[in-house]
């Protein structure tokens, strides 16, 4: 049986349900409304939870009716740069086909230094890409 958790931030209008699997640690974070404010919060705290935990990869599944400015999520993916740290690996999945194109350039900027994240237009998509992902043969 996976191991579930829920955490709001009523204050920052989200929330964050955990799933602690056998292979990966899996979180959907929702909202109303997504900011630069809450995403810097919601990413530090799947990412602490996640490593807390001894995982090495995460898929986050997104569901958010907006985006935020392009300068807030180039400021954010620079952020997440140096939140996962070597060794972490993030498969990330949104719910709005129409964010693709954003998240994409959040992932080139977060991630042009080292491939360990990548964003997919679908979970099955983004899953498959963290299964084959062998930590042993990665460890710098």
């Amino acid at each position: 049986m996976v191991k579930r958790a829920t955490e709001e931030n009523e204050f920052l209008g989200y929330r964050i349900d955990f799933e602690y699997r056998d292979d990966y640690f899996y979180a959907l974070v929702s909202g109303s409304k997504d900011s630069l404010e809450a995403a810097t919060n919601y990413w530090a705290r799947m990412i602490e939870e996640a490593k807390s935990n001894g995982y090495m990869k995460m898929l986050v599944e997104e569901d958010f009716p907006n985006q935020g400015t392009t300068m807030d999520i180039f400021k954010h993916a620079r952020e997440l740069n140096q939140m996962f740290g070597p060794n972490f690996y993030v498969a990330h999945f949104d719910r709005h086909d129409e964010h693709y194109s954003e998240n994409k350039f959040a992932e080139q900027v977060a991630f042009k230094e080292r491939l360990q994240g990548r964003t997919f237009q679908s979970f099955e998509e983004a899953e498959n890409w963290l299964l084959s992902i062998d930590i042993d043969d990665n460890i710098e």
